[in-house]
């Protein structure tokens, strides 16, 4: 499976957080120091399919180099309504103002995944196939073909004009 790039993902990532923090997590720098450290789980409200665990370490690590990730349910695996799907650990305040960047990006890709899924398998046993389109949210088309949503059965517009 090729993986994605996250050199490509980057200038995103950094977009987002820019837009988010502004001038910075003044609570979070406010209430909480350095040395205070956390253990959060990040916990699937729905039955997903997950997509996005590496983005989210990317974004971790640019809030602070001692957040870390342990991934419990890989890219591409199903999650139900209140499955750990990771745990989050470090400084508390790098990663509450690490939280919403990185929700945002967890949330549009697994809903992009569970939804290709539940498309995929409504043509089950059909002649249809899934395409994507090359239309997309700006700074997002690398992110949309990712390989747990190419696993879901997603052909993408540039394969199919590349193979045919």
């Amino acid at each position: 499976m090729k993986l994605l790039d996250m050199k490509k993902v980057m200038p995103l990532i950094k977009l987002a957080i820019a837009e988010d923090l502004g001038d910075g997590d003044v609570t979070s720098n406010l209430l909480f120091r350095e040395k205070i450290t956390a253990k959060s789980y990040i916990i699937s409200r729905e039955e997903i399919v997950v997509c996005g665990m590496e983005i989210i370490r990317e974004i971790l690590k640019l809030y602070n180099e001692k957040l870390k990730l342990k991934v419990l349910v890989k890219d591409g695996e199903h999650a139900y309504v209140g499955k750990r799907i990771g745990i989050v650990e470090g400084p508390l305040g790098p990663m509450l103002s690490a939280e919403r960047v990185m929700l945002n990006f967890l949330q549009r890709l697994s809903g992009i995944a569970t939804t290709t899924q539940k498309f995929v398998r409504a043509i089950e046993g059909t002649k249809a196939k899934i395409y994507d389109t090359r239309k997309t949210t700006p700074g997002w088309r690398l992110l949309r073909n990712t390989p747990s949503a190419a696993e879901a059965g997603i052909i993408t517009a540039s394969a199919y004009m590349t193979e045919y």
